[in-house]
Formats: C-alpha cells, structure tokens, sequence
C-alpha cells in the first residue's frame, strides 16, 4: 500500500510601517492541483521506494477529496484538515481502516511536501512526496 503524506512553512509578515502599505499576500492553501515531482519511503533509514513522478502525474485537493494520478493509475480519498496548513488526515487511509495523518511541510505558493512519520514493531517508517505547481 502507498501512503501519502506533509510539514508547513508558514507565512510570516512583517509589522514595518511600509509594509503596511503594500497588499497582504493570499493566504496560501493546499487547494488545487499539484505535478508529482517525487514520492519516496523509507524504514529506519533505508531507501524502500522512490517513485519520480511523470509529467502527467498529479494530486489535486478539492476542499474534502485528495484525487491523486500517478503511474496511468487514479484513485481518490477523503480527507479533513486538523489544522490548517498543518496536518491533514486521508480518512480511512490506512489498510486497517484507520485514518493516516499526513504532515503538510515546504508549503508556499509553488511547492508542498506531504510528510508521513510512523513506528511500528521497532521500525521508524518515513513517507514523503514534493510537489509543485
């Protein structure tokens, strides 16, 4: 099974009198559809899978589906955020039917990083895919 994942960045302003002046940016958000640049996991350490992504593949998040395209295959899941820019959860992402936390990382108007970080058995599981716009 595949797991997807993310860590933010967030945006900070300054408080200057000038910039006062100017607009504030678009608060950024993870909607929208992302190229695949590369989905990697590993298990203590270990490279087990690297996938570097085509340029038809993509995730798109709407404001409740993650419908994702990679390697001519498509599939979509539910999620809901826990905190905004933060931490998402694919409901029922997992094989047991459990929910997968993915960290939202690297987050700016042109790139995200899903991150997902796990022990079981003694074993540190880390997932990862970038993406950009």
């Amino acid at each position: 099974m595949k797991s997807i994942f993310l860590l933010t960045t967030l945006l900070m302003f300054g408080c200057s009198k000038d910039e006062a002046l100017m607009p504030a940016a678009p608060e950024l958000s993870i909607i929208g559809k992302w190229q695949l640049l590369v989905s990697r996991s590993t298990e203590n350490g270990k490279s087990t899978y690297e996938y570097v992504g085509k340029m038809d593949d993509y995730i798109e998040f709407t404001t409740t589906d993650m419908i994702v395209f990679m390697q001519n295959s498509r599939g979509a899941a539910r999620y809901k955020v826990i905190e905004k820019n933060k931490k998402i959860s694919i409901i029922e992402g997992e094989a047991d039917g459990s929910d997968s936390v993915l960290e939202i990382r690297n987050l700016t108007a042109k790139t995200l990083t899903l991150y997902q970080e796990y022990k079981k058995d003694n074993i540190t599981y880390v997932n990862y895919i970038d993406l950009k716009k």
